[in-house]
């Protein structure tokens, strides 16, 4: 089971602070003067308590998609454009568009053959699916699909 991407960015940040430079007084500074983001919960529970829920800074969706790179951006945008509800989802703390990328790759690798695969439109797929299935084709319907899944399931909005 793939980490969850909340563990994965508390043990980089677990990392960077191993490695910064003791804080100075200038350090601490300027780490005043640096404007928070928008406190959400995170994504572990307090144990014991089922309902409780830690808080710690998660950047918000909007802050995310600034800093997504433009495949990321184009699939957002898509998922915006096609399904209009999906925006709740995606701004729910337990998911990321991160998140959503990291999920997308480690399904196209579970599909890739010989370590490829081909994206290549619905009907061709349709028209030879035992080609499809023994070539590794996707098509951008699947990618699409896959990232309106991770929504789906992480992003829950109760």
């Amino acid at each position: 089971m793939a980490l969850d991407f909340f563990e994965m960015m508390k043990q980089e940040q677990e990392k960077q602070k191993a490695q910064n430079t003791p804080i100075t007084k200038q350090n601490k500074e300027l780490q005043s003067v640096t404007p928070k983001t928008e406190e959400k919960p995170s994504v572990k529970k307090k144990e014991g308590k089922k309902d409780e829920l830690e808080t710690s800074t998660v950047p918000t969706f909007d802050e995310q998609l600034k800093k997504a790179g433009p495949q990321e951006k184009v699939i957002v945008r898509y998922l915006l454009m096609k399904y209009p509800d999906i925006k709740e989802k995606m701004e729910h703390p337990y998911v990321s568009i991160e998140g959503m990328y990291e999920y997308i790759q480690s399904q196209a690798r579970k599909h890739a053959k010989n370590g490829a695969f081909i994206t290549v439109p619905q009907e061709l797929i349709d028209a030879f699916p035992e080609d499809a299935e023994k070539e590794g084709y996707l098509s951008d319907d699947i990618v699409y699909g896959w990232g309106r899944h991770y929504y789906d399931e992480h992003g829950k909005v109760s």
